[in-house]
């Protein structure tokens, strides 16, 4: 039960920020993208000043269905210590649609941090503490968008826009606060879950359809959690479903040959005291390793739940740090064996999903593709309706999946792989490598 002091990061180890430079062909192609393709919540990020900021231009006369409107957590959630890691309250940003039993829940996502000192770090961010939080927020994604000819499946849905500061995709629950240079910060991810459902459901309304979704560790949130969430729903809902983007995490050795990811997630899983939040048929299976169901390619495997898997079997964020591969860390004699160590881990990654014994139940499917992005299908107007493979975007795939009810299995045909040399991109709909 030991949490491990990780060793600082060096150019061997793989690094967070996207976008750095090379002058080798195939991997500048591959960073390059990777630059093009980071996702950063630009909103959250303007805090207080960008609160101002809208105060002054925007608030008044404004179109609400534009909007999202920020909730926080108080009272009886604080008593529960649903609490950022800061301590501050946890909450979400909501706008009503004009359907009253269509709902989507969007966990936002964030990444993890690995130890006590990153936590800390992050507790100091609007990753870990709703001090920063705008109180209203344009709504910024084709995912969101109230455009019936942007977004024709959700236009009009109630839309519940959770906030992430728990840095464990809403699976830590520690009772103490653990104490960091003299500074408190709390682990309390899976209280936070569990109080913004509670709050929607009494104070919001909620009841219908319900769709559970998110993004990177917010869509690794919904893979891990989603059978939860529908059981604390139940007595309102007549369907629940999962929708995870770009959260399907693969274990497995790096470029280099090392264990990192599996590593990191072991440490979150004993830091964080993970165990009690995870799916107990999943915890029976795997009594020798418990770690494992806090891993997606473990996690997908127990869902009851109906899911559409959105996902890239190049996902930019695996490349960069599960794979290490950037343009610190490949030496010029191996960048040969990039392309080829990408395209085997795409047939891992899609073995993995089309592999689970529970993929061809009824209402299960996925969007597998083959852009090197991150979050681009819920989050950016070209990985939305654009990037398609055999004709159909993300956008009509998941509209075919929702209007076809629990009985609809949706999925896309094999995906492609890199080729060797340019263009390396196999999909033309993809956004394009830049030229070398």
């Amino acid at each position: 039960g030991e949490v491990k002091r990780l060793a600082p990061r060096t150019a061997h180890h793989q690094r967070e920020p996207l976008g750095m430079a090379s002058s080798r062909p195939i991997l500048a192609s591959l960073i390059a993208v990777l630059a093009c393709s980071a996702w950063s919540p630009r909103v959250e990020a303007l805090g207080p000043v960008g609160d101002a900021v809208r105060n002054v231009l925007g608030r008044f006369g404004r179109d609400k269905s534009d909007w999202f409107d920020l909730v926080l957590l108080e009272n009886d959630a604080l008593k529960e210590g649903a609490v950022c890691l800061d301590g501050s309250p946890s909450g979400y940003w909501f706008r009503k649609g004009n359907q009253e039993n269509k709902w989507l829940i969007f966990i936002e996502g964030g990444g993890w941090c690995y130890d006590e000192r990153e936590c800390l770090s992050r507790s100091r961010t609007f990753l870990g503490s709703s001090d920063a939080w705008p109180r209203d927020r344009p709504v910024d994604r084709p995912l969101f968008s109230a455009d019936p000819k942007v977004n024709p499946t959700f236009y009009d849905w109630n839309i519940v826009n959770v906030g992430y500061c728990d840095g464990a995709s809403f699976s830590g629950n520690v009772t103490d606060p653990v104490v960091v240079d003299g500074k408190k910060i709390y682990f309390r991810g899976a209280r936070i879950l569990d109080q913004v459902m509670r709050h929607v459901k009494e104070k919001q309304g909620l009841s219908g359809d319900v769709i559970m979704s998110g993004c990177s560790a917010g869509g690794l949130t919904t893979i891990l959690h989603a059978d939860k969430v529908a059981a604390q729903l139940s007595d309102v809902t007549t369907s629940f479903r999962a929708m995870p983007f770009s959260g399907f995490f693969p274990i497995t050795p790096n470029f280099q040959g090392d264990p990192w990811f599996r590593v990191r997630a072991d440490n979150v899983y004993k830091m964080q005291r993970v165990e009690p939040s995870l799916n107990e048929a999943c915890l029976a299976d795997n009594a020798h390793d418990h770690v494992r169901c806090f891993e997606a390619e473990h996690a997908y495997r127990y869902i009851k739940t109906p899911i559409f898997l959105i996902n890239s079997l190049y996902d930019a964020w695996t490349v960069q740090n599960i794979y290490n591969i950037t343009s610190d860390t490949v030496p010029a004699k191996d960048v040969p064996k990039v392309v080829p160590f990408l395209n085997e881990r795409s047939r891992l990654v899609f073995n993995l999903i089309r592999g689970a014994p529970n993929y061809n139940n009824v209402g299960n499917g996925d969007f597998l593709h083959s852009c090197m992005t991150h979050c681009g299908g819920c989050c950016t107007d070209e990985g939305w309706d654009k990037v398609s493979v055999k004709g159909e975007t993300v956008r009509d795939a998941i509209g075919r999946w929702v209007e076809g009810g629990n009985g609809n299995n949706v999925r896309t045909d094999d995906a492609c792989v890199y080729t060797n040399g340019p263009p390396y991109q196999c999909n033309p709909t993809c956004p394009p490598f830049p030229p070398i």
